[in-house]
C-alpha cells in the first residue's frame, strides 16, 4: 500500500496505520547526491487503553538497513536513491495483528528529512498475521565499561568504530572475550560485506559516480545472545547499540 508518495519539502513525517503490514518500504530519491544520512524512523502500537508498545526506538534508518538488513533488502544506484525495508515482524511474509476493538494502529514517526529530498513510504501487506513483533531497542552507554542485562533478547548489533572490546557471560556464569579486531573479522567471515551495485563515490563530495562493483563491509558486528544472561562492553562513553527480540504483543 502507499503510505506516502512524493514527500518533499518537510523534516518530519508521522503515518497512522490502519491495516496489518509487515514492514514498510522506505525510499530516498535525489539524483547525484548523498546517500542516507540524518533520516530516523521511530515505530509504536498505538492502543485506546493508552498501554501503547515501542516497537523501534528511534534510530537513524541508515544504521537500521545496514544493521538488520539482508542484501536482497537494500539497494541503491548511481543516481543516489536508496530503497530499504524496515521490518515489524521476523518473518516479511507475516503481518503484524491489529486489535480493532482495541482501536490499535501502527504509528511511523520519520524524522531528520531533508527538505531538498524526495521520499517515497509504502506499506507492506500480508495474507498471514502474528502478533509476535519484532522490536529494536536503542540503548546508550553511560559509563566507557557496562555491563548489560540481555536476557530475553535474541541479538546485540554493536558498532565496530568505537568499540574495544565485549565480554559475554553465559547463565553458568562462563566468560568469553573478544576484542574488536576478532570481531570485525567474524564478522568478514560471516558474508556481512554488502555488494551496494556498480558505483564509486567521491569522499570529499559524498557525490556518486557509476563505474565499478562497490563492496561495503559492514561496520558492526551482531552477536547471537539467546544463551547469553550477560555482556560486558567497552567502548567510549556515550556509545550506542541496540538489542533485538521477538516480542508478543
Amino acid at each position: 500500500m502507499d503510505l506516502g508518495l512524493n514527500i518533499t519539502g518537510v523534516t518530519e513525517k508521522t503515518f497512522k496505520v490502519m491495516s496489518p503490514i509487515s514492514a514498510i518500504l522506505f525510499q530516498m530519491i535525489k539524483v547525484g547526491g548523498i546517500m542516507l544520512d540524518t533520516e530516523k524512523i521511530e515505530v509504536n502500537l498505538k492502543r485506546n487503553s493508552g498501554e501503547d508498545v515501542a516497537l523501534i526506538d528511534p534510530i537513524k534508518i541508515a544504521d537500521y538497513l545496514e544493521q538488520n538488513s539482508e542484501d536482497e533488502e537494500f539497494y541503491v544506484n548511481k543516481d543516489g536513491q536508496a530503497l530499504g525495508a524496515i521490518k515489524f515482524t521476523a518473518d516479511k511474509e507475516v503481518g503484524l495483528t491489529l486489535d480493532p476493538a482495541n482501536h490499535e494502529y501502527i504509528e511511523i514517526k520519520l524524522s531528520g528529512l531533508r527538505s531538498t529530498y524526495t521520499y517515497n513510504v509504502f506499506g507492506v501487506e500480508a495474507f498471514e498475521n502474528s502478533n509476535v513483533a519484532l522490536q529494536i531497542d536503542v540503548k546508550t552507554l553511560t559509563n566507557k565499561k557496562q555491563k548489560i542485562n540481555v536476557l530475553g533478547y535474541d541479538q546485540v548489533n554493536l558498532p565496530l568504530a568505537q568499540l574495544t572490546k565485549v565480554t559475554l557471560k553465559n547463565k553458568e556464569g562462563e566468560t568469553i572475550e573478544q576484542s574488536k579486531d576478532f570481531m570485525s573479522a567474524v564478522s568478514m567471515l560471516n558474508g556481512e560485506v554488502k555488494n551496494i551495485g556498480n558505483v564509486t563515490a567521491d569522499t570529499n563530495t559524498g557525490v556518486v559516480s557509476g563505474v565499478v562493483d562497490m563492496y561495503m563491509n559492514k561496520q558492526f558486528v551482531s552477536i547471537d545472545v539467546e544463551d547469553i544472561y550477560e555482556i560486558e562492553i567497552s567502548a567510549v562513553a556515550n556509545y550506542e547499540f541496540n538489542l533485538i527480540k521477538n516480542k508478543t504483543i
